[in-house]
């Protein structure tokens, strides 16, 4: 497993647990408030797990169209830079990045302070 992977899974990974995890939430606490509405109401919910799945598919897939759109036109890769040339060996610094990560990246986070306000 090259590190250029290891950066790809990165990029992968942390957007699909965020939003696995936010919109778990949110369908919960969701579904609790509506209970809570409806007790008050005196009727029961109706509502079936295929309405809250709903939510999380939703999110998912919205993550997934930003994911697949980033790795196929800007890929990240590894890349690694010595810091001091100086030496027979080279100490070295390596990162994740790409050409252009901005548009992708801030769309991400955008995304996710959108479902955090929420």
């Amino acid at each position: 497993l090259g590190m250029g992977n290891v950066c790809l899974a990165i990029t992968w990974f942390y957007p699909l647990g965020f939003c696995l995890t936010v919109s778990a939430l949110f369908s919960k606490i969701n579904r609790a408030r509506k209970l809570m509405l409806e007790a008050n109401k005196g009727t029961k919910e109706s509502k079936t797990l295929f309405a809250h799945m709903k939510i999380i598919t939703q999110c998912v897939l919205i993550e997934l169209v930003i994911l697949v759109v980033w790795t196929a036109v800007d890929p990240v890769f590894f890349k690694r830079e010595c810091v001091d040339n100086s030496a027979i060996l080279c100490e070295s610094i390596g990162s994740c990045g790409g050409n252009n990560m901005t548009p992708f990246v801030s769309a991400i986070f955008g995304l996710h302070i959108f479902y955090l306000l929420y």
